[in-house]
């Protein structure tokens, strides 16, 4: 998974790349944590370039769910296609 981010307006925008999976919870986490440190009042992940997600994509989701929660921030998913959406879908 590659990603990138950026701020406007207090909106932390996470465009996230390629394949999510069990391999990118450790950078998924430090992602996490730079979120955390800009202070955004929102978190938009843009799911639209993501061209898969395992099981443990859509757990890190709730963790990224779950640590804006903790921030008080807002959260939003968009974007998901394809197989990506049919398995967060189904979870």
């Amino acid at each position: 998974m590659d990603h990138a981010m950026e701020c406007r307006e207090g909106t932390a925008l996470v465009f996230l790349h390629g394949r999510m999976t069990y391999t990118d919870h450790q950078d998924f986490r430090a992602l996490l944590a730079d979120l955390h440190r800009t202070g955004a009042a929102r978190w938009r992940f843009d799911l639209s370039d993501l061209r898969f997600a395992d099981s443990t994509a859509v757990i890190m989701l709730m963790v990224a769910r779950a640590a804006a929660a903790e921030t008080g921030a807002a959260i939003e998913f968009r974007g998901a296609a394809g197989c990506v959406r049919r398995t967060i879908t189904v979870a």
